[in-house]
C-alpha cells in the first residue's frame, strides 16, 4: 500500500469522471494516494497550478474565458496501460483533452503540467502507483477479471474542476462549464 505524502498546498484543473468511481475507488483507495485524500476519478489537465491563495479574480475570469470557449464532448475508455509505475485507464479520442491543456498551458505559461517533468502531457485516468512492475501487473490482471466487463464506458465532458490540496487534503473550489453545442 502507498502511504499519501503531506506535501505543499495547491491546485490543480481536472475532469472528474463518475462513471469510474464505484470500480476504480476500491483500488485507487490503495494504490493511488490522491484517493486517499479526497480526490475522486478524474484526469488531469493541469498539476500543479497555482497556490490556493493565488487563485484571484482575475485567475477565475481567465479560466471561464477558456473553458467557456469549448464546447462539451464525449470520451470513451476502453482500456488499460501502463507508465512506469503507473496502471491507468485511457481516455480517447485524446484530441479534445490535448486541446484543453494546451490551452490552459497557454494561458498560464509559468505552470506547466507536472512541472514541465514529461514532454507530452497523456491525459489519463490513474487506477495505480506502485513502483514493483509484478505487483502492477497483477493489479492490471486483477483489475480486468473483476472490471473488464464494466470497459468500454463513455463519460461526457461538460465541465473542468479547480481542486486545492491543504494541509495534504484534496477540496473542491469550483467548476467552470463548457460550452454546450
Amino acid at each position: 500500500m502507498i502511504e499519501p505524502k503531506i506535501v505543499k498546498d495547491l491546485t490543480a484543473l481536472a475532469i472528474l469522471i463518475p462513471e469510474a468511481e464505484s470500480f476504480v475507488k476500491p483500488i485507487r483507495d490503495q494504490f493511488d494516494p490522491s484517493s486517499k485524500l479526497g480526490m475522486p476519478a478524474h484526469i488531469t489537465i493541469l498539476y500543479p497550478f497555482k497556490h490556493p491563495d493565488k487563485i484571484d479574480k482575475n485567475t477565475l475570469s481567465k479560466l471561464t474565458d477558456i473553458f467557456s470557449a469549448i464546447t462539451t464532448f464525449e470520451i470513451v475508455f476502453h482500456q488499460t496501460k501502463k507508465f512506469p509505475e503507473v496502471l491507468y485507464l485511457e481516455p480517447t479520442p485524446m484530441i479534445s483533452l490535448k486541446a484543453l491543456i494546451q490551452a490552459v498551458s497557454q494561458a498560464f505559461p509559468d505552470y506547466l503540467p507536472y512541472e514541465g517533468a514529461h514532454k507530452n502531457s497523456i491525459p489519463h485516468l490513474t487506477i495505480a502507483h506502485h513502483s514493483n512492475i509484478q505487483q502492477l501487473e497483477q493489479i492490471e490482471s486483477d483489475f480486468h477479471r473483476n472490471h473488464g466487463y464494466q470497459l468500454p464506458f463513455k463519460s461526457r465532458v461538460n465541465a473542468i474542476h479547480l481542486w486545492k490540496r491543504v494541509n495534504g487534503r484534496w477540496y473542491s473550489m469550483c467548476s467552470f462549464n463548457l460550452l454546450e453545442p
